[in-house]
């Protein structure tokens, strides 16, 4: 009877050591994506909801990897526009296989590089937000002496990815504000 109590116990104890050697599996977020994404209301006064898309119009390379999403643009009278997209996948790792594989900060960049062909991108270090962050920043000089800028922020949070793009003169959109998007952006997301 001893020896069966022994081997129980030496039984437990390697399934406890061998748990905690695997670690803790990082939490799927279930919330769905349009109740995260940011609102013109979060964005601050004066912000107003231009369009909203939600997963069911979204093209085959969301659905190729996710399994919830919704976009939404937003401007700012006389002061420039934002987006933002959250997207939900089943696991971590097929949020990572999509970003690995598809590259969004590269689309996104390249879509406005077409846009804008004289404008100058820079990938810039990104603020400590959700996991894998990436901060681009695309500069275009305009008549008069303006600086257009577009500033795009990527960044994971368990299963889930989310962009965030602020446009405007460059007085306006600055990395301080894209930041703070972000950061409620993220805080959103759980």
């Amino acid at each position: 009877m001893k020896c069966y109590r022994l081997i129980l116990g030496l039984v437990a104890i390697c399934l406890l050591l061998s748990m905690a050697a695997c670690g803790p599996k990082e939490p799927i977020i279930e919330t769905p994506a349009k109740e995260m994404n940011l609102s013109a209301e979060d964005l601050g006064s004066g912000w107003k909801l231009d369009a909203e898309q939600n997963y069911d119009e979204m093209g085959a390379e969301v659905k190729k990897y996710f399994k919830d999403g919704n976009f939404r643009s937003f401007s700012l009278e006389e002061k420039g526009m934002a987006l933002s997209q959250v997207v939900c996948a089943s696991t971590v790792s097929l949020v990572q296989k999509a970003v690995k594989e598809a590259d969004p900060m590269k689309m996104f960049m390249d879509g406005l590089k077409q846009d804008w062909p004289e404008a100058t991108t820079e990938i810039v270090e990104a603020p400590d937000i959700g996991e894998e962050p990436s901060l681009g920043k695309l500069s275009l000089s305009m008549e008069g002496g303006i600086t257009l800028n577009a500033w795009v922020l990527i960044f994971r949070k368990a299963n889930v990815l989310a962009l965030v793009s602020l446009i405007g003169a460059e007085d306006f959109a600055t990395k301080e504000l894209i930041t703070e998007y972000g950061r409620k952006l993220e805080a959103k997301i759980q």
